[in-house]
């Protein structure tokens, strides 16, 4: 799990890199750069953007890659792969199959809002890695080639004014969608078995329960009342949308059946399914607001 948290990191990292470097590129007066932007499409399909650069010469998209070593792309399956003493020790998604989906989901977007334009960027490989095998025409470049290739489409004719650019700008503002990484360990890829799902202390100690509401920390010695909304809510974010009233019993070893209904009943849950079936789901795009609201009440009690 480690390694998959630093994986995290080092592709935030590789994020800011790449927006350092496009706003030290000399960007044209009246250009606007967007950040992970998410936005709705038709028939319920999400695209989610890294990064949007609008000049007065077109609209382009950076997909940042955090990818170290000596790297191959190839064909037949369409793959990135890692190697290490010429063999291959990583296959990987292409990100050019990526970039093209988002180039072409922008463009339908923005064709949506009367705007045709071409979409243009590339795939920018943050880490700086040595590319053993790459097709030609594929639209990859290192970060120290962002510049360069900034300003030779900043040199480009205008298509539009900076009054344009702002009102494009703000359509894609107002379009914008959080995207929600939730449940987190599906998004970051954490196996669920790697983590402890009972209560916590604040020392990060696993709870004892001493009575029916009070737990105790082994570590510190803190004694806690009743830690089931902070531990119920970590289990909708990090682990799953649904929760059982047996998995609510487990969680805080509860004797009585009627204990799960009251606890679950404080989120805003939807019940589905009777008798031994049912299960307990959170809407996370509905859910948003209450649980902003809770992550900050949980916080100024732990």
């Amino acid at each position: 799990m480690e390694k998959q948290l630093n994986n995290k990191r080092a592709g935030l990292a590789g994020e800011e890199r790449l927006l350092d470097t496009i706003h030290s590129a000399g960007l044209p007066q009246g250009s606007k750069v967007l950040w992970d932007i998410g936005l709705p499409m038709p028939f319920g399909a999400f695209i989610q953007l890294d990064t949007i650069l609008i000049m007065p010469s077109g609209v382009f998209i950076f997909e940042a890659k955090q990818i170290g070593g000596r790297l191959r792309f190839t064909q037949g399956p369409a793959e990135l792969q890692k190697v290490e003493n010429g063999l291959v020790t990583q296959s990987m998604d292409c990100p050019v199959a990526q970039f093209r989906d988002q180039q072409e989901s922008l463009g339908n977007w923005l064709q949506m809002q009367q705007l045709n334009v071409p979409v243009g960027g590339a795939v920018v490989l943050t880490a700086n890695p040595i590319v053993e095998q790459i097709q030609t025409g594929l639209p990859v470049i290192r970060l120290r080639e962002l510049r360069s290739l900034i300003r030779l489409h900043a040199g480009k004719p205008t298509i539009w004014t900076a009054d344009e650019i702002l009102e494009i700008a703000g359509r894609i503002g107002e379009s914008h969608t959080p995207y929600l990484p939730f449940p987190y360990c599906d998004f970051a890829q954490i196996d669920r078995r790697d983590l402890y799902w009972g209560p916590i202390c604040i020392c990060t100690g696993w709870l004892d329960k001493a009575s029916e509401r009070i737990w105790t920390c082994p570590l510190c010695g803190l004694e806690k009342e009743a830690p089931y909304r902070e531990t119920i809510l970590d289990w909708l974010l990090l682990r799953s949308r649904t929760i059982t009233p047996r998995q609510c019993r487990e969680l805080f070893l509860l004797s009585s059946s009627s204990s799960p209904q009251r606890i679950l009943s404080e989120f805003p849950l939807r019940k589905v399914g009777k008798g031994r079936s049912v299960r307990h789901v959170l809407d996370y795009p509905q859910a948003l607001r209450f649980l902003h609201d809770m992550q900050q009440l949980v916080l100024s009690t732990r």
